[in-house]
C-alpha cells in the first residue's frame, strides 16, 4: 500500500493569528478544535495549526515550503502575495511572486493543446528500482504505449500510430 499524507502539523505561538492567516490564504474558515488546534481540510490532507505554548512548550520551526494545489491559482496567489507569504527566493528561475503557472508542465485549460498518454496495465513479475538502486518486485506495471504532446506523437512503443507496412507507399 502506498502511504498517503493524512495531516501536516504547523506549530505556532498565536493560534488566533495563525488561524486568521490560513483562513485568508485558503479562503476557508477551517474548524477550531479543543486543545489549541485549528484544522483546515486541504483536499483530504488536514493542515493542523497547533499552539503548543498553551501546554508550556515552544513551537518548533516550520518547514521551508508548503505547496497547495488549487482550482483558482490567481486568487490564491494574490491572497498569498497580500499576506507576504510567498517565498523570498527564486522558484524555477523566477521570483516566487511571479511563478503562478508552469506552462512547461502543461495544463488542462479549455482550448489548451492536448497532451495524452495511453497506458497499458501489464501483469506478470516485474522488478522496480528506486533512485538508490534498491529493488522491489510487483505483479503489475503500467507501461506507456503512446504519448502525444501538443497534438504530435512523440512516443509509440508498438507502432499504434503508424500505417501497416503492407499499406506503405513504395
Amino acid at each position: 500500500m502506498t502511504a498517503k499524507i493524512f495531516r501536516i502539523t504547523i506549530e505556532v505561538s498565536n493560534l488566533d493569528a495563525a488561524s486568521a492567516f490560513y483562513t485568508t490564504l485558503l479562503g476557508d474558515p477551517g474548524k477550531r478544535h479543543p486543545g489549541a488546534r485549528h484544522y483546515f481540510n486541504c483536499g483530504g490532507v488536514i493542515l493542523a495549526v497547533i499552539d503548543p505554548t498553551q501546554g508550556g512548550m515552544k513551537p518548533t520551526p516550520l518547514p521551508k515550503s508548503l505547496y497547495f494545489a488549487v482550482d483558482d491559482i490567481e486568487s490564491v496567489h494574490a491572497r498569498a502575495q497580500k499576506l507576504e507569504a510567498l517565498a523570498p527566493y527564486a522558484v524555477h528561475g523566477q521570483p516566487a511572486a511571479e511563478v503562478i503557472k508552469r506552462p512547461d508542465l502543461g495544463h488542462l485549460s479549455a482550448g489548451a493543446e492536448a497532451d495524452v498518454a495511453v497506458l497499458t496495465l501489464r501483469k506478470g513479475t516485474f522488478g522496480f528500482l528506486d533512485s538508490e538502486g534498491s529493488k522491489m518486485t510487483g505483479t503489475q506495471k503500467l507501461e506507456c504505449e503512446l504519448t502525444i504532446r501538443a497534438g504530435r506523437v512523440v512516443w509509440d512503443l508498438n507502432g499504434r500510430s503508424g500505417r501497416m507496412w503492407t499499406e506503405s507507399t513504395k
